[in-house]
């Protein structure tokens, strides 16, 4: 029986959605997908793990699979994109494959809609669009060395920035020293240099501070709050620069993704009404109307011909 797989790869885990040609639907979850935190050839080793274990579950083999789109963590270049395609096409060799980010699938999954615009900010940021002949324009995801503005990292980093330099007399008096130095357990500010710059500091220990930024923020202090104010409106030139470069027709709809935007608060609103005045045509949606993978299995089907008969 024809087979459709949709895969979404997370930085930590990998989850597949199953379709078959009666309209059933099985998932799955795995090991992540991601080929720079788990390495090229592990991320290879999990998605085929899991893809044989559906293919088992569901009585179906290789060649049954008729499209297959992997959207992951780590897929943002083409380099990484050509590398996976191959792997899946000699994995699934009657398939139709495609490899992109988990940006574009959240956005087809979260809209419904093959069309629109997404912006997700969490530990990273970016601003992804597409139109309705398959067009896709990205803005931002830097990555953390160079620059996430308006992601955890990102708010966390210009915090501590801040920090030092209100110590230093270069920017007005804050909490902000004291919350650096009771977050990261400091007996001097200066230390956060030394902890900032230790191998064994991850990104996402740092990210965590982001909140309370925002914490600080919405409760007055005049720094955190510019910090805030400039990072919405960073994510909002980001939903700018995508849609003027974003060849129409497309669909006039963005959702929000990502921990720093999924829920209603201070930060979330301050980004709504900053895109709101930058983009006046575009209507933001609340809540995502399907889940990533299932944006994967959108995809999957609109790429197969027997689907688009």
């Amino acid at each position: 029986m024809r087979c459709w797989f949709g895969l979404d790869g997370g930085g930590t885990r990998l989850r597949l959605l199953y379709k078959g040609e009666d309209g059933h639907t099985s998932s799955l979850v795995g090991l992540s997908s991601n080929p720079y935190g788990v390495g090229g050839e592990a991320a290879k080793e999990h998605i085929a793990a899991l893809a044989n274990e559906m293919l088992a579950k569901e009585h179906s083999r290789y060649d049954d699979v008729q499209a297959v789109v992997l959207g992951s963590a780590g897929m943002g270049r083409k380099q990484e994109q050509k590398e996976f395609s191959l792997f899946l096409q000699h994995l699934f060799p009657e398939a139709v494959v495609h490899v992109t980010t988990d940006a574009e699938i959240f956005l087809v999954g979260a809209l419904s809609c093959p069309s629109g615009f997404a912006l997700i900010a969490g530990t990273g940021s970016i601003a992804i669009g597409r139109n309705f002949q398959g067009n896709v324009i990205r803005t931002g995801g830097y990555g953390w060395r160079i620059g996430d503005p308006g992601s955890g990292y990102g708010l966390a980093d210009d915090a501590i920035r801040a920090a030092l330099q209100s110590s230093e007399g270069l920017l007005p008096s804050t909490r902000l020293t004291k919350a650096v130095k009771e977050f990261f357990n400091l007996k001097e500010l200066p230390d956060i240099i030394t902890l900032k710059n230790d191998e064994k500091t991850t990104k996402g220990s740092i990210a965590l501070f982001g909140p309370v930024v925002l914490g600080y923020a919405e409760d007055g202090d005049e720094v955190a709050r510019d910090i805030v104010k400039k990072a919405a409106d960073d994510l909002a030139r980001f939903v700018e620069a995508t849609m003027y470069r974003l060849p129409p027709p497309w669909n006039p709809e963005l959702v929000l993704g990502g921990g720093m935007l999924s829920h209603e608060g201070f930060f979330p609103a301050l980004v709504k009404e900053s895109i709101r005045q930058r983009c006046p045509g575009l209507r933001v949606i609340n809540k995502a109307r399907g889940s990533a993978e299932e944006g994967a299995l959108a995809l999957a089907l609109t790429l197969s011909p027997h689907t688009r008969d």
